[in-house]
C-alpha cells in the first residue's frame, strides 16, 4: 500500500475527466508535474464535540475551494491522506472533486467517526494531505490543512456502588444507603427499576422505592406491573430497606440512562445494583407493626377515603389473624355516620373519614376533632397465642 502517516486511503473522483483513483490506482505517479493547483482550506476551522463512550463522532464532511488548473489533473493518481492521532474516524474516506457551476472547481472530504471505547479527552491535529506521489513528494499547493481537534468521551453512566450488601435483625431496618448517579453531560435524566424475577411465593420486595421514605401507603413494594422506581434528574437517590421477615434477599436494580447522540441515534445505557440484604431472627419478637402507631390527618374538604398507612410483619413460623378494630374515643359532640365505622379493616381497608350520601354527591364527614381506635391482632406460633394492638389517632381538620 503507498499510503503511509496513518493514512486513510482516498479514492479521488475528478467529474467531468472520468477520473477514479487512489493509493495504488492508476498511473503517471512518475510523470512531471502539472501547472500548480492549490486545494483551499475548509469552511470548518476545528472538530470538537462530546461523545458517549462506545458511540460515535457524527460524520463531518469538509469541502473546500480548489483553484488553478484542475483540469490538468485528469489521468493522474491524486494521493490523499488523513492523519488521524487519535483514531476519532473509519479508515475509509471519500474525496469528490466537482466543478460547481458558478462557483467553481471544490473538493468535498467525508470522514465518518469510529467507535470510541476509552473515556477521557482528546485532543490533537488531524493533517489532510494531497500529493501527486506515493512518498508526498509532490504535496498539492495549500496542504497540509491542519484542523485541531478536541473531542471529550464520556460515560453513559456512573454509579457510586454496584453491590450493596445489608443485614438487620428483624423488627430493625439498616439505615438507607446513598447512591451517586453520574450522567453524560447529552442527558438529562435517568430511571430506576427493580430487574429482580417475580417469585410467586415472596411477591413482595425487600426494596423499597428510593423515591422518599417508605410509605405503606402503597405497601412499600413493587407492583409486578409497573416496577419503574424514579425517573429523576437528579444526582442519586436514597435506597431504603423495608421490614421483612427473618431471611435472605436478593435484588437487582438497574439505573438506565437515555441519551440522545450527536449522530441523532437514540442510546440506551444500563448499569445494574445487586444487592443483599439479611434480616435474621430477634429471639422474642413475633412481629412488627410499621409504623409502630399510626398517627392521620384528614380534611373535610378532601372527602376521598385513603388507603391504611400500614404494614405487618412476622417472625418465621409466626402467622397473624386480625380480631377487630376497637373504637376508643372521639370529640365530644361528635357527628358523622361513621364514628364507628372510619377504619374500616385491616390492613387492606381504606380510612372514611367522609361518606358520599346521595346524587349528586354530598358528603357527610366526621366532624372536626381527634378520634382513637386500635386494632386487635392474635398471633400464634408453637409457643402459643399472644394479642398485639396497633393505636391509631385520627384527626380530622374543617
Amino acid at each position: 500500500m503507498p499510503c503511509t502517516l496513518r493514512s486513510l486511503i482516498v479514492p479521488l473522483a475528478l467529474s467531468l475527466a472520468a477520473l477514479m483513483a487512489g493509493c495504488g490506482g492508476g498511473g503517471g505517479g512518475s510523470d512531471p508535474p502539472p501547472a500548480p493547483v492549490t486545494v483551499g482550506p475548509p469552511a470548518q476551522t476545528s472538530l470538537g464535540g462530546t461523545v458517549i463512550q462506545g458511540s460515535r463522532l457524527a460524520p463531518v464532511l469538509l469541502s473546500g475551494a480548489l483553484t488553478g488548473p484542475v483540469e490538468s489533473l485528469a489521468g493522474r493518481t491524486i494521493f490523499v491522506s488523513v492523519e488521524d492521532p487519535a483514531a476519532l474516524f473509519e479508515p475509509a474516506a471519500f474525496l469528490t472533486v466537482e466543478n460547481v457551476a458558478g462557483a467553481g472547481w471544490r473538493w468535498t472530504l467525508n470522514l465518518n467517526g469510529r467507535t470510541l471505547a476509552d473515556t477521557g479527552r482528546r485532543t490533537g491535529t488531524i493533517r489532510l494531505r494531497a500529493c501527486l506521489d506515493a512518498a508526498c513528494a509532490t504535496p498539492l499547493a495549500g496542504t497540509p490543512i491542519a484542523l485541531p481537534f478536541d473531542v471529550t468521551v464520556e460515560a453513559p453512566v456512573v454509579l457510586s456502588t454496584t453491590r450493596i450488601e445489608r443485614s438487620s435483625a428483624f423488627g430493625t431496618q439498616p439505615a438507607p444507603v446513598r447512591v451517586t448517579v453520574t450522567i453524560p453531560s447529552l442527558s438529562s435524566a435517568w430511571s430506576v427499576r427493580n430487574t429482580t424475577p417475580f417469585d410467586p411465593d415472596r411477591p413482595q420486595r425487600a426494596i423499597v422505592s428510593p423515591t422518599g421514605p417508605f410509605s405503606p401507603v402503597t405497601g412499600g413494594w413493587l407492583s409486578v406491573s409497573d416496577n419503574v422506581l424514579e425517573f429523576n434528574r437528579g444526582t442519586g437517590f436514597d435506597l431504603q430497606f423495608a421490614p421483612a421477615p427473618p431471611g435472605v434477599y436478593r435484588e437487582t436494580l438497574a439505573v438506565v440512562v437515555e441519551t440522545r447522540l450527536p449522530t441523532g441515534e437514540v442510546s440506551f445505557a444500563s448499569r445494574t445494583i445487586d444487592i443483599v440484604y439479611t434480616v435474621t431472627p430477634t429471639p422474642g419478637l413475633r412481629h412488627q407493626f410499621y409504623p409502630a402507631e399510626i398517627t392521620l390527618t384528614r380534611s373535610a374538604a378532601s372527602p376521598l377515603p385513603t388507603p391504611m398507612p400500614s404494614l405487618l410483619v412476622t417472625s418465621t413460623g409466626v402467622t397473624a389473624t386480625v380480631l377487630g378494630i376497637d373504637y376508643l374515643s372521639e370529640p365530644p359532640g361528635a357527628t358523622g355516620f361513621q364514628r364507628t365505622s372510619w377504619l374500616t379493616a385491616y390492613p387492606s381497608g381504606p380510612v372514611v373519614h367522609c361518606i358520599g350520601m346521595s346524587a349528586p354527591v354530598v358528603y357527610d364527614c366526621l366532624s372536626p376533632g381527634v378520634y382513637r381506635a386500635q386494632v386487635r391482632v392474635r398471633l400464634n406460633d408453637a409457643n402459643g397465642f399472644e394479642t398485639v394492638v396497633l393505636p391509631v389517632t385520627l384527626t380530622v381538620t374543617p
